[in-house]
């Protein structure tokens, strides 16, 4: 049973890789080969080797000889049915004449060499293959919170020699429970036994064979180590469990990030991080042109020391995913570089192996995105709109715009908003009664509500929009007006009316120019977008009648002349 352990490297066995042979080897590969041990040599007296063959799924096991020299009567190679020499003896040669092939009646042989006390010879060699499949073999590490296994054989049998365990370890679970819902092995001789916890030191809290399925057993942790061994014949139809755990892992899976800025975190908090885990978190913030991940805190298993072995790590991707480019792989307690994305995307992977664990990380991400607006705009016309520019998109982040406007010849100037909707108390509109920042704030605008009308005390006005490193909203498109000081012809308050107003779409435009003004009359909706245009050549006697088709709500009419332009306010109930 030992030398079962030590083939899958648990505990130690008696395998021996001296130039001469000794003890007992133990051979679990499909096939191979194997000496007497003394190489280009002649082996030595009193010699006494055995190799106990027993190939993992081996139905049957074949041998065979390509060398062979050994003192004739006293030196001899001993071959017998089983793993070891209790069973019946195949075959005993001695001599210089090759022995025939010899093939097992179950899944094992056992051979032995003895030497006597003088004349040695060249020795042998002998090579062997086997038959049969291993529907399992080795361990597997079970680390989500729920789960199912069995021996793999489906509607077969289990093969022979069979050596198979699941380590059962979710991350941060408090109890496994373990049923089984078939059961049928060879009874006394193939089995599973289940340890309460994660290897073979753990208590046994179940070893069974048979064909009764056995009841339900939990851990008293968050571990369970589940084995099963069979011997070299007899196979049956095998098992099936499922298994369950208590406790929940702080982190798990994939976590989609797609605000502009934001927190990451193992998850762990004031404990430490547990074992097995596995978690990522794919940043992409919605129109983001780059990210930048800072790390505020790291406490990691560090790597071996020659740096070869990574336990637990985070790697940082240049991309949407593993795939991307690697921007950096962390371990350890030094606090990791600033690290910024080419692109959009940044994927981040948290793991932990099966033992040791720390304080854990924790850090945050800020985003860039496309600028709709820069600088300064001057406007100098005597009436118009601007907005931030983003359009139906919403505006970027750190953006510094300015609107100066100052129309030719104003006294003053009045702006007002057909939209609004900035990050509240982060991003906004400033409005300077002057042409710098350094002119007194007439107010200042944030959040969604529609701002007032705001007038100049001169005939300049500075508009500043500044947003900061996160959190952007739709944006806020505006218009002015300005009272030119040049008669009684361009003050615009006397341009155009509407009546009525609010109205229900039928309305009627009075303005004191003629069609021989050539006037453009257009109606915009409060986005800013033109939902009519008036052909000004058919106003007759000032007046213009207008069917507006249009859903509910705030509409603006914005009148021009080649001297002067007004905008005036239109309800539609």
């Amino acid at each position: 049973m030992n030398n079962a352990w030590y083939a899958v490297g648990i505990g130690n066995g008696t395998n021996n890789n001296t130039t001469y042979c000794t003890g007992t080897t133990y051979l679990y590969e499909p096939s191979g080969t194997f000496t007497d041990g003394s190489g280009s040599l002649n082996y030595l007296d009193y010699g006494d080797c055995i190799w106990s063959i027993q190939p993992a799924g081996a139905n049957t096991v074949t041998l065979t000889f390509p060398q062979f020299n050994t003192e004739s009567d006293y030196d001899s190679v001993m071959v017998y049915d089983g793993p070891d020499e209790n069973y019946p003896l195949l075959m005993t040669w001695w001599g210089t004449t090759l022995p025939p092939s010899i093939t097992s009646t179950d899944g094992a042989l056992t051979v032995r060499f003895m030497s006597d006390e003088s004349i040695q010879a060249s020795g042998w060699t002998a090579n062997y293959t086997s038959s049969g499949t291993a529907y399992c073999d080795g361990g597997n590490l079970l680390t989500t919170p729920t789960g199912s296994f069995n021996d793999a054989s489906g509607t077969g049998n289990y093969g022979n020699n069979q050596f198979c365990y699941w380590h059962i370890a979710p991350p941060c679970a408090n109890s496994v429970t373990l049923s089984f819902s078939q059961f049928n092995t060879e009874n006394g001789y193939d089995g599973v036994m289940v340890y309460d916890g994660g290897d073979l030191n753990a208590p046994l809290i179940l070893n069974t064979s048979g064909t009764t399925i056995p009841g339900a057993v939990t851990s008293s942790g968050g571990e369970m180590l589940v084995v099963f061994l069979s011997d070299f014949s007899g196979r049956f139809p095998g098992f099936a469990a499922s298994y369950t755990s208590s406790g929940s892992a702080y982190c798990s899976g994939t976590t989609s990030l797609t605000n502009d800025w934001g927190n990451l975190t193992d998850g762990s908090g004031t404990n430490d991080y547990c074992n097995n885990m596995s978690c990522n978190w794919l940043i992409q913030p919605t129109g983001a042109t780059s990210v930048t991940l800072n790390f505020v805190d790291f406490d990691l298993e560090p790597a071996s020391v020659d740096g070869q072995s990574i336990y637990d790590a985070v790697e940082v991707y240049n991309g949407p995913n593993a795939s991307s480019p690697l921007l950096g792989r962390f371990t350890g307690n030094n606090l990791p570089p600033s690290l910024t994305s080419s692109g959009g995307s940044m994927y981040v992977k948290f793991y932990s192996d099966e033992a040791v664990t720390a304080s854990g990380w924790s850090g945050y991400y800020t985003s860039t995105t496309a600028n709709y607006c820069t600088g300064m705009t001057t406007l100098t016309a005597p009436s118009g709109t601007f907005a931030d520019g983003s359009g139906v998109n919403q505006y970027g982040n750190n953006a510094d715009c300015q609107w100066l406007i100052e129309p030719v010849g104003a006294s003053s100037v009045t702006l007002g908003f057909t939209a609004f909707d900035t990050e509240t108390n982060y991003d906004g509109v400033i409005v300077y009664d002057g042409n710098s920042t350094s002119a007194a704030v007439l107010n200042q605008f944030t959040g969604a509500t529609l701002p007032n009308t705001i007038t100049s005390t001169g005939g300049s006005m500075l508009v500043q929009f500044l947003s900061d490193v996160a959190g952007r909203q739709s944006g806020w498109n505006a218009y002015y007006n300005s009272s030119i000081a040049v008669g009684l012809d361009n003050l615009q308050e006397n341009q155009f009316s509407i009546f009525p107003n609010p109205t229900t779409g039928s309305f009627v435009i009075q303005t004191k120019y003629d069609k021989a003004d050539n006037p453009v009359i257009t109606i915009f909706d409060a986005q800013g977008k033109t939902v009519k245009e008036i052909d000004g050549s058919k106003l007759i006697d000032g007046r213009i009648d207008v069917e507006l088709k249009s859903a509910k709500g705030l509409y603006f009419v914005e009148m021009k002349t080649a001297s002067s332009s007004s905008i005036r306010k239109l309800m539609i109930e």
